[in-house]
């Protein structure tokens, strides 16, 4: 076979692969009903393939114009993502209903294994396990969260002292993520897996392997491979994540396995003087469930890497925000100023109550999340149910078809947000601030968040130029939901925060 000829062959094969999918293209937006517009295709030759070439570098653009045009509007569009795959972005209106259908209608963790390439890369979590583990993170981790905090701080300080000389007075440039990643890495690392693995320097370079390519296989796999090339692609790439994962649960499934034997212990003796750690890795047992060593451990290594990565990007962004608004606004004298005045002796980096004050930390956070959200399109689900399932408006979507709502349009409304493309790190706590003046308690030692269910407290948020409410930010809401909403809001977002606003505050302070 002669060399011109392979090159002819591979050559007819590609264009075949490229027509077959302009045509399974081209059925898909025919089985959408036409009442729900396609934003970036044109009426051109190979109209959708080259709307998906476009919308690799698009960015933002195309789901912005979408939203303007019709979410709005109240009404849905269809768009294509970076790997090829068909979305229907749905308006505001409709994110509450869509958050709250039964698990046979929508499945979030369809789309979980499918866009990050998860399904590929590592061994699937069953959905027990993964409920089981969200739980001990939203319930566990907030009711411990003063237990843990000292000595999250401790880890962070310990981490950027030996990044930043603070004997030295004089100004020099700095790498803001070489200084924040490994801070609040070894933060996350104690928190997650505990004291004793969270020492084991053999454990944590093999934990930070195995993170680091899930994290490119993830992105490169599940976000930019054309989704017909993903399956085969991703379990190439997983060769690798493997192998690492498979030499991180030879130090992670005996340390489980020791946890459960001391629990199973103590109840036969409760005088064994067991002191349960308090770690991400004991709520698990406890909230998993019937579940081995292995399955607990497996969950921990899934989730990890977004926790993680998750509280790096924040808290970089919101440091970058901060430090490039003009000196004369004074935003950083007053974070600096709030994190003196909250943390003045040792004993208030232990304190649960010492997190509430950080009430502008907490708003600059926010702002910058809502600026740059960590996706653009949100609280994705795909269609299970055979028959499809009927929107709100009538319109009928198809068994696997994908949909979610547009955060960048949602956080970049105005009705929502007054003047929105302007960075206000006091955006969020001046609501809260001024509930504060209403009932009397600005400046004083409350330390309690505000109640936004209370009616004097209460925030409309379908209701156009409100004021975006006092809550926190490890809560939701169909306005801010940059780790989701409702029941299916990320099982991260009640790890991020707290380890954000520590992160900022030693630093500042």
């Amino acid at each position: 076979m002669s060399f011109t000829f392979s090159w002819a062959l591979w050559g007819f094969g590609a264009l075949a692969v490229f027509v077959a999918k302009e045509v399974y293209w081209e059925v898909n937006r025919r089985r959408m009903p036409a009442s729900i517009a396609w934003v970036g295709p044109r009426d051109e030759v190979f109209s959708m393939f080259r709307a998906w070439m476009r919308e690799l570098t698009a960015g933002l653009k195309t789901v912005e114009e979408g939203y303007n045009k019709y979410n709005t509007k109240g009404k849905p569009f269809a768009i294509l993502d970076t790997a090829g795959r068909s979305h229907v972005i749905l308006p505001k209106e409709l994110m509450r209903w869509l958050v709250s259908q039964k698990a046979d209608i929508f499945s979030q963790e369809e789309v979980r294994n499918t866009r990050f390439a998860v399904k590929y890369l590592i061994p699937p979590v069953t959905i027990e396990m993964n409920e089981g583990f969200m739980l001990a993170l939203r319930r566990d981790l907030t009711r411990n969260l003063g237990r843990t905090q000292k000595t999250v701080f401790d880890v962070l300080r310990l981490s950027l002292d030996s990044t930043i000389e603070r004997a030295d007075t004089s100004w020099h440039e700095i790498d803001l993520v070489a200084v924040l990643k490994p801070a609040i890495t070894n933060a996350m690392n104690r928190i997650i897996v505990g004291q004793d693995l969270s020492g084991n320097e053999t454990f944590l370079k093999t934990f930070e392997k195995f993170n680091d390519y899930l994290g490119l296989g993830s992105v490169v796999i599940g976000q930019y491979v054309p989704y017909f090339l993903t399956a085969p692609l991703g379990y190439l790439a997983s060769i690798t994540v493997r192998l690492y994962r498979r030499k991180a649960l030879k130090y992670l499934v005996p340390e489980v396995q020791a946890r459960m034997d001391a629990i199973q212990l103590a109840k036969r003796d409760p005088a064994s003087g067991y002191k349960p750690p308090v770690d991400i890795i004991q709520w698990s047992i406890g909230t998993c469930k019937n579940a081995s060593a292995r399955d607990v451990s497996d969950a921990i290594l899934s989730t990890a890497l977004a926790a993680t990565h998750t509280t790096i990007m924040t808290s970089t962004s919101t440091f970058v925000d901060i430090l490039n608004s003009p000196p004369e606004l004074g935003y950083f004298d007053a974070i600096h100023d709030e994190a003196v005045s909250v943390f003045q002796t040792e004993e208030d980096w232990g304190k649960q109550a010492s997190l509430h004050k950080l009430s502008r930390t907490d708003s600059a956070l926010r702002e910058s999340m809502r600026l740059n959200p960590l996706f653009g399109r949100g609280t994705m689900q795909q269609v299970m149910h055979k028959n499809g399932v009927t929107l709100p408006d009538g319109n009928r979507v198809p068994q696997g078809q994908w949909l979610g709502v547009s955060l960048t349009g949602i956080n970049q409304d105005e009705r929502y947000y007054p003047d929105p493309h302007k960075y206000n790190p006091w955006r969020f706590s001046q609501a809260r601030e001024e509930i504060a003046l209403k009932h009397g308690t600005f400046g004083s030692d409350s330390t309690e968040p505000v109640d936004n269910d209370k009616p004097d407290n209460k925030v409309d948020n379908d209701k156009p130029d409100n004021k975006p409410n006092g809550s926190y930010l490890s809560t939701s809401e169909d306005r801010f939901a940059p780790f989701g909403f409702g029941k299916h809001s990320w099982y991260v977002a009640s790890i991020s925060p707290s380890d954000a606003s520590f992160t900022s505050s030693p630093f500042l302070n």
